[in-house]
């Protein structure tokens, strides 16, 4: 029983913090899942945002596209293309003093509605005019590309590696009058 105020107190101050310790227990995961799904609805509303801003800019992403697939050459569906390729490498290296010493075509790929083949060169040039090289593979746009590269010190103030140059064209059932960008006059 209780004798007085002082146990009293004593059992109230016990079963509040019984009470507490409940709620603790019955409460914390619920607060846990408030949190995580207000941390979910602001991750939804930032990708949601991101998603408006790209669908907005969709048409000017459009017009990119298809200014950058006019800029790719066309080929017709039987026109070996390989050799091109092989000129334009040797073309670009010669222009900038860049030595090939082997060229190795892979395979055409089809991916969609545009081709692609792959050309790896071994090289050997100085600093400067391996820059130029670069960059004028760069300047190239949409039609070349370089995503492979090595690089190793040789003899002097020259550099040698290889290098995987990828190009871009597409393949369309044309005539020889209709070919642009395939080199023909």
């Amino acid at each position: 029983m209780i004798h007085g105020k002082r146990d009293f107190t004593m059992v109230m101050i016990m079963l509040a913090v019984l009470l507490l310790g409940f709620t603790y227990l019955l409460g914390e995961p619920m607060i846990r899942q408030w949190r995580e799904a207000k941390i979910t609805l602001e991750r939804l509303n930032r990708d949601r945002a991101i998603a408006e801003r790209l669908l907005s800019a969709r048409g000017t992403w459009e017009t990119r596209l298809s200014e950058a697939r006019s800029s790719l050459p066309r080929y017709g569906m039987q026109d070996k293309v390989e050799a091109e390729l092989l000129l334009q490498v040797r073309r670009l290296a010669d222009e900038n003093r860049v030595v090939t010493t082997r060229t190795s075509p892979s395979a055409e790929e089809n991916i969609g509605d545009l081709y692609e083949q792959a050309i790896e060169v071994s090289w050997e040039a100085e600093l400067e005019p391996l820059v130029r090289f670069l960059y004028a593979v760069q300047v190239a746009g949409a039609t070349l590309d370089i995503r492979q590269m090595t690089m190793t010190p040789a003899q002097g103030d020259k550099l040698k590696g290889n290098m995987k140059i990828f190009f871009a064209y597409q393949r369309l059932d044309l005539t020889s009058e209709e070919r642009v960008g395939a080199g023909e006059s």
